[in-house]
């Protein structure tokens, strides 16, 4: 049995990927960006999935941001809720990496997208 399944938008075929190969799925979205001495990494996340997700958990999340250590972190929340220490805005697995980063010394930022 074959199924094909043909999609333009990106965050379906992410939602499928994810579904059916969480670690692939994990891997092909976390880009790095090298520009001169500046390194920016950008890693895709699952929400509320990331509870159930045992290829890509939240521990996973916390390993990328220890690992990496980043003189930033920018996350999907909404700044006036951030700049008032609402660090519980956006998504579960935003919260828990802005504390993550503030454990660790790391600035964190929010950022949305119509902001962009």
């Amino acid at each position: 049995m074959a199924i094909l399944i043909v999609v333009s938008v990106k965050e379906i075929r992410d939602t499928i990927l994810y579904a059916t190969a969480p670690a692939y799925a994990r891997d092909l979205n976390f880009i790095r960006v090298k520009k001169g001495p500046v390194d920016l990494y950008i890693l895709g996340t699952i929400h509320g999935e990331h509870l159930d997700a045992d290829q890509f958990s939240l521990a996973h999340l916390k390993a990328v941001i220890v690992h990496t250590h980043p003189s930033l972190l920018l996350l999907e929340m909404r700044p006036e809720e951030l700049q008032k220490g609402r660090w519980g805005d956006g998504p579960v697995e935003m919260p828990f990496a802005a504390l993550t980063a503030r454990s660790l010394g790391v600035p964190v930022g929010a950022v949305d997208w119509w902001q962009l």
